[in-house]
């Protein structure tokens, strides 16, 4: 199971993740990444939640 400063790295590393991709990836259970994500973001370490429309991607890129 990873830990906080394992999914920073993980994310730093990939530029942007989702959640289930950084879960995946560390082997770490997706609602424990996605509170890491969440207290990481609180302690202002450069992560921020970025919502996505579903149409919002054409071939494969998104806007």
């Amino acid at each position: 199971m990873a830990g906080l400063l394992q999914v920073r790295d993980a994310l730093a590393l990939l530029g942007s993740a989702q959640a289930q991709q950084l879960s995946q990836s560390l082997a770490t259970p997706l609602p424990l990444v996605q509170a890491m994500l969440d207290r990481l973001a609180a302690m202002g370490k450069k992560v921020e939640r970025i919502e996505q429309d579903d149409g919002a991607c054409l071939s494969g890129s998104c806007k």
